[in-house]
């Protein structure tokens, strides 16, 4: 079977979910960008995204996606 035309999906279409850290990411910079880029100011803000990525590190990924699917299916 080869590859069928228009069965390709774009996948930035369904990447329209909050993206983790986002607020914590923006927070720290906001006040780095305050303190004239003294981050030792801004230890809670360091703290509350330091704890994020690790919460974001221990999840588990998604492994498959629409197009693995599209073309698991198109082989059979």
């Amino acid at each position: 079977m080869g590859r069928k035309i228009g069965l390709r999906v774009n996948p930035k279409k369904f990447a329209l979910v909050d993206k983790p850290c986002t607020k914590e990411l923006v927070s720290f910079l906001g006040c780095v960008a305050l303190n004239q880029d003294d981050d030792k100011k801004c230890d809670k803000q360091k703290g509350l995204l330091q704890t994020c990525i690790n919460e974001q590190e221990k999840k588990p990924k998604k492994k498959s996606t629409i197009n693995y699917h599209l073309q698991r299916l198109s082989r059979k």
